[in-house]
């Protein structure tokens, strides 16, 4: 476990936050300015090049005369965008595992340096991006959304899998979802596999989720089953690997 408080400089941030980027096998989760953006563009395609989840959060830094300019595509850079009308922390997480957390002013470019707080450990990373979606990422409005994932498409983690049945679900794509882990109550092996019914999250408008970080598919496999992720304890099965075709 490292958590550690250090100054940085504006360019050393960025550095941290591509190599984070760059280091990601499955989801990355970012809130900068949008004056940034053409900075971190080839970070940011390469992620979604890879196959990743891409969530971005961006905003308007004060008193920068660029904020008036037209915002920058993240069609191709993000699986989901936001924009927020309010600053937002600096704030990078990867693989829901390690990243980098700071004040919005630490990137603006006025020249100051700032601290920023980096991490590697699961716990921090869960409660962090918890904060991000819970008080930043629902008050924002969405202004892009990837298209209908090409089917069919297997997963490691439920969120990736989550947000892509919830785009499929909104342009009422039918699909169906196999997921293979185990019972939450008896940690007996479970596989279901059948017509998605619902989805519950938070990373596509409209939300669905009675708690900030839900991330559950119900699907019909002889009766209503509820697939969670592989620490779920609510849901029927704790999914350990995930897989969408169409119906």
């Amino acid at each position: 476990m490292t958590v550690d408080t250090e100054v940085f400089e504006r360019d050393a941030i960025l550095d941290r936050v591509r190599e984070l980027a760059d280091s990601a096998v499955s989801e990355v989760a970012l809130s900068v300015p949008h004056t940034v953006l053409p900075e971190l563009d080839a970070t940011l395609s390469a992620a979604v090049d890879r196959g990743l989840l891409v969530l971005v959060l961006v905003w308007d830094p004060p008193h920068d005369e660029r904020s008036k300019h037209e915002l920058p595509s993240l069609a191709g850079r993000s699986t989901v965008a936001r924009r927020s009308q309010d600053i937002a922390p600096v704030f990078c997480c990867v693989d829901n595992e390690r990243g980098l957390i700071g004040n919005g002013s630490s990137i603006t470019d006025d020249g100051s340096d700032d601290v920023a707080t980096t991490f590697d450990f699961q716990e921090v990373a869960h409660g962090l991006y918890r904060d991000f979606v819970t008080n930043f990422w629902m008050f924002a409005s969405e202004i892009h959304a990837r298209a209908v994932p090409e089917l069919p498409v297997a997963y490691d983690g439920i969120r990736h899998a989550v947000t892509n049945v919830a785009l499929c679900l909104r342009d009422e794509v039918a699909i169906r979802c196999r997921a293979t882990g185990r019972d939450p109550e008896t940690g007996a092996k479970r596989t279901v596999d059948g017509r998605v019914l619902n989805v519950h999250q938070r990373m596509v408008y409209p939300a669905s989720s009675s708690l900030p970080i839900e991330n559950s598919i119900l699907v019909e496999d002889d009766g209503r089953q509820w697939i969670g992720g592989p620490h779920a304890v609510l849901e029927d099965v704790a999914a350990e690997r995930l897989s969408l075709r169409r119906a």
